[in-house]
């Protein structure tokens, strides 16, 4: 009977080695940074309230002017300048959308928009104006920590969201979209949402139910 060859000691390292580089990927979760579970199921069809995104950027949120303009006096470039809130009520309303494209119920933005005129400063602080409020349904926040588009049309972006109890102010769902997103060239951020708002929130819900 032919003797079995071993692997030589070059070949038993390269297949420790392999062996440990699998088992280490069993450990590492799939997806995008911070993502912990799926968006959850809602009891009773609560509807959901879609708060005003906080500006953690530390910028005004300016979209780049095109190269041609970089020379050109600042003035022409004013319209710019006040539309850091807008990007942010414009994530807001997509979050709200996309919620409802899968099926959640939402509350009405106008509704939201009289409850809270400013993000809150905290889930608790979230929570007590939703009771106020009347909003029995959980409460998505969203912190953005950066949005910023590249001079070769790439979307950097960073949002966290969260899911909030009113009843207790426990967080029940947590993540971060932080999948950068290649847009077309634009000028506003109405433009390049239109097209990126989709796959950011791809990342931070997932796929339709």
């Amino acid at each position: 009977m032919a003797k079995r060859r071993g692997l030589s000691s070059p070949g038993r390292r390269c297949a420790l080695t392999l062996g440990a580089i699998l088992l280490a990927c069993e450990g590492v979760p799939r997806g995008t940074p911070g993502s912990t579970e799926p968006f959850p199921e809602i009891a009773g069809g609560l509807a959901i309230a879609v708060l005003p995104f906080a500006n953690e950027t530390g910028s005004s949120l300016r979209v780049p002017p095109p190269r041609f303009l970089r020379d050109v006096p600042g003035e022409l470039r004013d319209p710019y300048a006040a539309e850091g809130e807008d990007a942010l009520l414009l994530l807001q309303q997509r979050a709200a959308e996309e919620l409802a494209r899968r099926g959640y119920a939402v509350v009405a933005p106008r509704r939201v928009a009289r409850a809270f005129t400013e993000p809150p400063t905290d889930a608790l602080a979230a929570a007590r104006a939703a009771q106020r409020a009347g909003f029995e349904g959980p409460l998505l926040t969203g912190s953005l920590h950066r949005l910023h588009v590249t001079e070769t049309g790439l979307l950097q972006v960073w949002l966290d969201l969260a899911l909030v109890d009113p009843a207790t102010s426990q967080v029940l769902w947590s993540t971060s979209a932080r999948r950068p997103v290649k847009v077309a060239p634009a000028q506003t951020w109405q433009e390049i949402l239109l097209d990126a708002g989709g796959p950011i929130f791809a990342d931070a819900f997932g796929d339709f139910r």
